[in-house]
């Protein structure tokens, strides 16, 4: 009887929590509605994938993530990097000291509507989508994301 108790119970939690996610694999990404820092379109974005971060820049553990991220995208040409913060334009006082490239985008939630969208919860939190299609490609914690992963997700199949 425990058992099955301890079952439903464990079915019940991973029906609530699938439910609660707003993006799946291979299919198509919600709109971003923000504010980028130098007027980018992030429609128009000439790379063939984008790395939507989810930050929040008071945060000293997401920065230092942001950081180790830049290191193990360096090598991706065909990528841009895309900070978005729920914090608003007018409520970010400092940008924090972060080596940011060229290929790095720092964008605001427009009152949160791209964080509720996406069904973001916490923070680093990191979306790879393909431009072309504008489809997820992978998804997780910005902890989880390594150089394997990203060659796995931006190359494509036949050049694997």
């Amino acid at each position: 009887m425990k058992k099955l108790l301890a079952i439903s119970l464990m079915l019940l939690l991973t029906t609530i929590s699938a439910g609660a996610q707003n993006i799946r694999l291979g299919e198509r990404v919600p709109d971003i509605d923000a504010r980028t820092l130098t007027g980018e379109q992030l429609n128009n974005l000439k790379t063939s994938h984008v790395c939507l971060i989810f930050t929040h820049f008071d945060s000293a553990p997401a920065n230092e993530a942001l950081v180790e991220l830049f290191d193990i995208t360096a090598s991706y040409d065909d990528l841009t990097l895309v900070l978005l913060t729920p914090q608003g334009y007018q409520d970010v006082t400092e940008l924090p000291e972060l080596p940011l490239r060229k290929d790095v985008i720092i964008a605001y939630d427009n009152n949160r509507h791209t964080l509720q969208a996406y069904g973001i919860s916490y923070v680093p939190f990191v979306v790879i989508y393909d431009t072309k299609r504008c489809h997820a490609r992978w998804f997780g914690s910005i902890h989880s994301l390594d150089n394997k992963t990203l060659d796995r997700v931006i190359t494509p199949k036949n050049n694997r």
